[in-house]
């Protein structure tokens, strides 16, 4: 079926390659504590399930009175560095947030 769609061949839908940035966020950087309070998303290439991708963070914006930070999120193509997904994430620490 999927060869004969505009892709050519299967793909995924990007919102599962950006499930990783919750495990980031919350076990990595900063880590336990971590309250994932959004997330803006958006979706600028295909993603083929038999390709490997890797994910990016970097804090652009911190809050230190209330431990929150804006996070860059993004997921490129592991072999092209191609951009997939790009997003900003808001996030609070109650403990940490540097």
């Amino acid at each position: 079926f999927a060869s004969k769609t505009m892709f050519k061949k299967p793909i995924m839908h990007g919102i599962l390659s950006v499930s990783i940035f919750s495990k980031i966020l919350g076990m990595e950087f900063p880590g336990e504590g971590t309250v994932y309070m959004g997330q803006n998303l958006e979706f600028k290439r295909p993603m083929y399930v038999d390709e490997v991708y890797k994910a990016v963070c970097e804090v652009v914006e911190v809050d230190l009175r209330r431990n929150i930070a804006i996070i860059s999120t993004k997921v490129f193509n592991a072999q092209t560095n191609k951009l997939t997904v790009s997003g900003k994430a808001k996030i609070m620490n109650t403990s940490k947030i540097v």
